[in-house]
């Protein structure tokens, strides 16, 4: 079964897309703060450790939230259908405690939507006291003048509190993308949901693809023919085209090098051969050259 990491800023559209993925793929759907309200709810253990801290307003221990985290994964359900761990983890300390008990995702998806649009969808946003329905002034105008009269504002919808979190979401963000550096793939979450998820779908389609083929493989008892293509490189982003971002572009190029090797060691290849042409990577390079 699938197993996914997502992660995006407040208002990146995350939620959504978590719906969409659930609904076309069955993976069980696991974030952080359902289940701290489910284990403290359930007066579990692990949430009766939770509700101390939290009661005292302070923040639930990385080792309590990892604890919760692996403790719903190794449920019948979740290894049956696989998993979707939305924005976990959310430090380095919870991605290496993941790590070191080898749970790793088959992608880790990466929603990108600039800071300017994130804060406007969120000062933006209303709320509908009596329906609960979220609105925004822009985006998503209320239906008729008698429901637009009642609209609130949330209280961590005000521009200060908005650009705070978003600041404590790129802290976090830095500080766990290292760790999936292998799996990563950014999509430009500022586009409409069906085109995002179409990008998405095609990603869990590929893995999905891909294991079958392994699975196949395996049972007529020979490896693959091949472990990585081209079509599974993500490449240079167009934005870098004609633009001098050395750095970046290398970047780019050595974590999909790194994927290629990963693969070719997980199909227990003994040779792995990449040719290139990207003069630009290295001035002193030579145009053409192999691995």
């Amino acid at each position: 079964p699938l197993k996914v990491m997502i992660s995006g800023a407040p208002a990146s559209g995350k939620g959504t897309q978590c719906r969409m993925i659930v609904e076309k793929y069955g993976l069980v759907h696991i974030s952080t703060g359902d289940l701290l309200r489910a284990e403290v709810s359930s007066g579990t253990d692990i949430g009766k450790k939770a509700k101390e801290y939290m009661d005292n307003g302070m923040l639930v221990p990385d080792q309590v939230v990892t604890d919760m985290v692996v403790s719903r994964l190794s449920q019948p359900d979740v290894r049956e259908r696989g998993w979707l761990l939305d924005g976990y983890p959310r430090s380095y300390a919870q991605a290496q405690s993941l790590e070191s008990m080898k749970i790793r995702p088959d992608i880790f998806i990466l929603l990108e939507v600039p800071d300017d649009n994130l804060i406007d969808r969120c000062v933006g946003r209303r709320l509908d006291p009596v329906t609960g329905k979220i609105y925004h002034v822009k985006n998503f105008p209320p239906e008729n003048e008698e429901i637009s009269a009642r609209l609130t504002t949330r209280s961590d919808d005000t521009f200060e509190k908005v650009k705070s979190r978003l600041e404590t979401y790129k802290q976090n963000s830095e500080a766990v993308i290292p760790t999936y550096s292998d799996l990563l793939n950014q999509i430009d979450g500022n586009r409409p949901v069906e085109v995002i998820f179409h990008e998405i779908e095609s990603m869990l389609q590929k893995i999905c693809t891909n294991a079958s083929e392994k699975k196949l493989a395996k049972a007529n008892g020979k490896p693959p023919d091949t472990t990585a293509s081209k079509k599974e490189w993500r490449g240079i982003p167009t934005r870098l085209n004609n633009i001098p971002h050395s750095r970046e572009i290398r970047k780019y190029f050595y974590d999909d090098v790194i994927q290629a090797t990963k693969r070719a060691i997980e199909d227990k290849k003994t040779r792995l051969q990449i040719d290139i042409n990207i003069p630009e990577l290295n001035p002193e390079m030579e145009p053409s050259w192999n691995l």
